[in-house]
């Protein structure tokens, strides 16, 4: 038996009761109803569709347009005829008619409805003729007037992209866009002759840049180059990317691989994706086929090498964000004794060399290893002639300005070596920042002190090696480091963060603490 109806009310009473108040009054409610049925009165017909207009664009299609109809109540849509047949219903003002035969006539009207059923009068009949398929090699050179672009503009997402443009006469279009040069990723086009039309692109990586063609056909079948360009989506990051995973090793059994991997240790870490290539390594989380998604620490690939002699992997390692890491490679070929090495073909855009190629402007390669900078715990460490002295307690980012790379560089990798085991090398790829101004990977506490052995190796879009320097990361337990004075990307970004949640839940834990409080209180006068 409840005692709380023989005292005073509290302060969770009151709340308890203003919650089921409503439920009980709903269940001593009679379980008769009443069903009205409303009929309109409604029977004023919209107005009559005007102005009205019908133009060919091509030899199978025509554009129609109307004036906006007016109803006492709304207008609910309209009605397109051709000839006799209804073709379309519809709420917008203009339609498109495909598919249709060359050199014909067709005659067209359209009538106004609203919610009662109400239908206007046909608007005037108006006939247009598709064009004749006419062959653009026996026109004048001056009326041939190729497509051409007047504007475009590209309004970036973190996974997608709105892709708008107009041109002078109306076109078709073909748009391909892609990661590379290969331009693999999408493919959209449209039959539609329009001048002015927009695409949205899904399912695009947060934080890459795309590459892209536009190609636009007129009436007479002509495909022109209308654009060539590139965009980048934005990033999602609102919290940093957490570290690579750890020593990544690929060892192959028969025609089978074995992948093994240490995760990142921490709250942030959400799932590794694992992507497979037997091209390249993949430098993005979608540059090949994805063989594993989840938290575990090893995978067994049956079959791999059972059509290719050689496979690339990498492991992306994503936050709670969804946002990946830059990536832990590894490689094996057929018939391979012992764990993975890292062979000289890092990333491919699909660019291929003509042998006549032989000709090339060698840039000279500035970069020593005392420009590598290291971040450990929002500290700025300098690497020494040979040396970068870490901690072993925290993750780090390694980095390399681009300022002190060839300009034809697209990627980096480094690998570093276990002092005392020989089987644990880790190979990282590094990434440019959001600004440009870095190649940058996130690493995993190294938990052994000794010396590791560092290379950092600089390819071109076409595999080509550019360059390395090497040195080692001397891994201690404590450290003596300048504090950072310039904007760190990522590190001082997740400590910021954190910190506010820290201070959100402290302002919460306090107002509940009162509130707790503030309920004794009431109890203890009460009774």
């Amino acid at each position: 038996m409840l005692k709380i109806f023989n005292q005073k009310p509290t302060l969770f009473f009151i709340i308890w009761l203003s919650m089921v108040t409503p439920l009980v009054a709903l269940a001593q409610a009679s379980d008769s109803f009443t069903v009205r049925q409303y009929i309109s009165g409604d029977t004023e017909v919209p107005t009559t569709p005007t102005p009205f207009s019908v133009t060919s664009l091509s030899s199978s299609q025509i554009d129609i347009t109307w004036g906006a109809s007016t109803d006492n109540t709304s207008v609910s849509g309209y009605r397109l005829f051709r000839e006799t047949e209804q073709i379309a219903t519809t709420t917008l003002l203009t339609y498109s008619d495909t598919g249709l035969t060359p050199n014909t006539t067709y005659t067209y009207f359209v009538r106004a409805f609203d919610l009662s059923g109400n239908v206007s009068s046909s608007s005037v009949s108006l006939s247009a003729t598709t064009d004749a398929v006419i062959d653009d090699t026996n026109l004048p050179q001056s009326s041939v007037l190729p497509p051409r672009l007047t504007a475009i503009d590209i309004d970036e997402g973190t996974e997608s992209a709105r892709l708008s443009f107009a041109t002078v006469q109306p076109v078709t279009y073909t748009l391909r866009y892609g990661i590379t040069d290969a331009l693999t990723d999408g493919f959209v086009q449209s039959d539609l002759f329009k001048k002015e039309h927009s695409t949205i692109l899904n399912g695009l990586e947060p934080f890459t840049k795309y590459l892209f063609e536009l190609y636009g056909t007129d009436r007479f079948g002509r495909q022109v180059l209308l654009e060539k360009g590139s965009f980048t989506t934005l990033s999602r990051y609102e919290l940093p990317p957490v570290s690579n995973v750890t020593f990544f090793i690929a060892t192959v059994s028969n025609l089978d691989v074995v992948l093994k991997w240490g995760n990142p240790m921490t709250e942030a870490f959400a799932y590794v994706r694992v992507v497979r290539n037997h091209y390249y390594y993949p430098q993005y989380p979608s540059d090949g086929l994805v063989i594993y998604e989840g938290t575990a620490e090893s995978l067994y690939d049956e079959s791999a090498l059972s059509t290719y002699d050689r496979q690339y992997y990498t492991v992306f390692a994503y936050n709670i964000d969804g946002v990946p890491s830059s990536g832990a490679i590894a490689t094996v070929l057929k018939n391979q004794v012992g764990s993975s090495g890292i062979n000289q073909t890092p990333v491919n855009d699909q660019s291929v060399s003509s042998p006549d190629d032989n000709e090339t402007i060698t840039e000279p390669f500035r970069l020593t290893f005392a420009d590598v900078t290291v971040i450990q715990s929002d500290i700025l460490i300098p690497a020494t002639a040979e040396n970068i002295l870490l901690n072993t307690t925290a993750p780090f980012m390694i980095r390399i300005p681009t300022a002190l790379l060839p300009s034809t560089t697209k990627t980096i990798i480094a690998t570093w070596q276990h002092p005392f085991e020989a089987i644990k090398k880790t190979s990282y790829l590094m990434k440019r920042n959001q600004a440009g101004t870095f190649f940058e990977a996130i690493a995993a506490p190294m938990l052994d002190t000794g010396l590791y052995p560092l290379k950092l190796t600089v390819f071109d879009g076409s595999n080509n090696e550019l360059g390395f320097v090497s040195g080692r990361l001397e891994l201690v337990t404590t450290i003596d480091s300048q504090v950072v004075t310039e904007p760190v990307s990522y590190v001082t970004t997740g400590y910021i963060i954190v910190g506010s949640l820290i201070g959100l839940l402290t302002v919460l834990g306090t107002w509940l603490l009162m509130l707790f409080l503030l309920q004794l209180l009431m109890e203890k006068k009460y009774n």
